[in-house]
């Protein structure tokens, strides 16, 4: 078997294909060449990625057994859609921009190979570096990132193993153009450490130093991402001023664990004063009770946050209210409040703590926020500059849809998510017949909702033939296929013409969904009716071979059972 890696041909023909990023020609050249030289299940595995360029197809062990990289490298298993560096790639194709490497599947000598590969197949163009899935310690990436190959790298994303300081350190040395970084622990992948818990599941020492960590960063790191750490308080202070003196703009903090000193001293920091967007999701912030002796939180700083994010946190309304009294609600234009459960929230409390005049975005899906409290939140406007409101999963009621439809507190409204809201129909005909409707361009209203029989669809009916529907030009529900589709064609539907066409995509995307689905669970149930009649005719040959060898064995003696 040729190794493909020293063999000049096949680096001239690498060269080429990724030279020729468009064009699948050169890479079908390699393909066969590698046939040709041995690595048939290499060959395979690109020609099928060829054949769907749009599916990634993850490498196993079977189907490349030495290098699965050269297929992430030639064959699109690219990184892309990132706005914010697509502007910044000197390659022809802008969704081209890195490279995505999963060792998922593979085993450790495999990683290693593929790791090793890494400078051979990077292209001088390529921005952006993920590994996932990698089980192997850090130590050969380490001597990898040494040979200058990532010195242009600006977008770098690692996890497990990779995520530590010692390869942290080796970033900062080698990477010295890196502008966004996403690290993501995990330490539930590692042995147990007795004798410490959080919420009763062992905890361990995060792989990532804080508090030796902070003056490796890069200073031209703009974004920070970690996930999957326990953030204490002197490690975390310690990161978060050296992310103030590099001039970090944006922060992301997820699945982590915050206790009362971290969270204090995070309230502390001087990234505040750069900060322009913060998001904590799935978080588990203290509740700040007095009853239970929380550190109490002085305000922050100062804040020039323009997009915070605060999903799944485990918030309470009095938790809320503290942390809008230190100041984290009063500068964000984007605010996202989902997932907490805020029934017990006095939303007039928090007026003087959110400037409501200038939230362009507010998510307050999932917070069990009824009709009544739902006025409070609408009562703090005007919201002259809120143009989109979620309210999703919330029991508004009719006497949230009452509030929703005058709209005199949200003059500049245009998209709306009532998805699952409990609307009746009376709700929907003060909403049809208020003076919101007319301005909304986008609505949502999927979910389950009251009204046995066809009481929905028929309220659905009266909502597509209201005059003020014709401002829509994105709408959402759900119902039956062909029901979307005889109501959308009738001569009495208002909606407009680019809302028709939207829905309808919507609904014949839905029909093939649903036929694929139907015609693999065919092609199941035959498959499971084809394995149950050869189970049937193995167990019958079964037991003609112990017939048969019953018959040829000798017999039992008279003072043996069943003689």
């Amino acid at each position: 078997m040729t190794d493909w890696s020293i063999h000049p041909d096949a680096m001239a023909l690498l060269d080429s294909a990724r030279a020729a990023s468009g064009d699948s020609l050169a890479r079908s050249i390699l393909a066969d060449w590698l046939a040709d030289n041995g690595q048939r299940g290499l060959a395979g595995l690109m020609k099928l990625s060829l054949r769907d360029p749009g599916r990634i197809h993850h490498a196993t062990k079977n189907q490349a057994t030495t290098l699965p990289g050269v297929l992430h490298a030639v064959d699109g298993w690219l990184l892309g859609g990132n706005a914010s560096l697509q502007d910044k790639e000197p390659t022809k194709q802008p969704w081209v921009n890195g490279l995505h490497i999963s060792g998922r599947g593979l085993g450790p000598q495999v990683q290693v190979d593929l790791l090793k590969a890494l400078p051979a197949l990077w292209s001088a163009g390529w921005r952006v570096l993920s590994l996932a899935d990698f089980t192997v310690p850090p130590d050969s990436f380490i001597a990898l990132l040494q040979k200058g190959w990532a010195r242009h790298i600006t977008h770098m994303r690692l996890g497990g193993p990779f995520a530590c300081s010692t390869v942290l350190a080796a970033i900062t040395q080698s990477s010295i153009q890196l502008e966004t970084m996403e690290l993501r622990s995990a330490w539930w992948r590692q042995d147990k450490v007795p004798g410490r818990a959080v919420h009763g599941r062992p905890m361990l020492p995060p792989p990532l130093d804080f508090g030796t960590a902070g003056p490796l960063l890069p200073p031209t790191l703009r974004r920070v991402s970690l996930e999957n750490f326990t953030l204490a308080e002197g490690d975390l202070g310690c990161f978060l001023e050296t992310l103030a003196s590099i001039g970090t703009r944006h922060l992301g903090l997820n699945q982590c664990h915050f206790n009362s000193h971290a969270l204090a001293a995070f309230n502390q920091s001087a990234i505040w004063k750069g900060l322009e967007s913060l998001h904590l999701t799935g978080c588990r912030l203290p509740k700040h009770q007095p009853a239970r002796n929380e550190i109490p939180l002085r305000p922050i700083p100062t804040n020039r946050i323009r997009s915070i994010t605060l999903r799944a946190c485990s918030l309470r309304g009095h938790s809320l209210q503290t942390l809008a009294a230190c100041g984290w609600l009063s500068g964000p234009t984007k605010i996202d409040l989902s997932q907490n459960h805020l029934e017990d929230l006095d939303a007039l409390a928090l007026e003087g703590n959110l400037d409501a005049e200038s939230v362009e975005s507010l998510n307050l899906a999932g917070c069990d926020i009824n009709g009544e409290r739902l006025g409070q939140w609408l009562g703090l406007g005007p919201w002259e500059r809120l143009g989109q409101l979620n309210l999703a999963w919330n029991p508004l009621g009719e006497e949230g849809w009452r509030h929703l439809a005058d709209g005199k507190n949200t003059p500049a409204l245009q998209v709306l998510d009532a998805s699952s809201t409990l609307v009746t129909l009376q709700g929907l005909e003060h909403f049809a017949n208020g003076s919101l409707f007319p301005r909304l361009g986008r609505l949502a209203l999927r979910g389950k909702n009251p009204g046995a029989g066809m009481a929905w669809p028929e309220s659905i009916r009266t909502l597509l033939r209201h005059p003020s529907c014709s401002g829509l030009s994105h709408i959402r529900f759900d119902a039956p296929e062909g029901w979307i589709q005889q109501e959308v064609a009738h001569p009495e539907c208002l909606l407009a013409p680019s809302a028709r066409e939207d829905l309808l995509r919507l609904v014949e995307a839905r029909l093939r969904e649903k036929s694929h689905r139907e015609a693999e669970e065919e092609l199941n149930r035959q498959l499971l009716l084809n394995i149950g009649a050869h189970t049937g005719i193995h167990a019958r040959w079964a037991a003609r071979q112990r017939a048969y060898r019953g018959s040829i064995e000798p017999t039992a003696s008279p003072n043996e059972p069943g003689s």
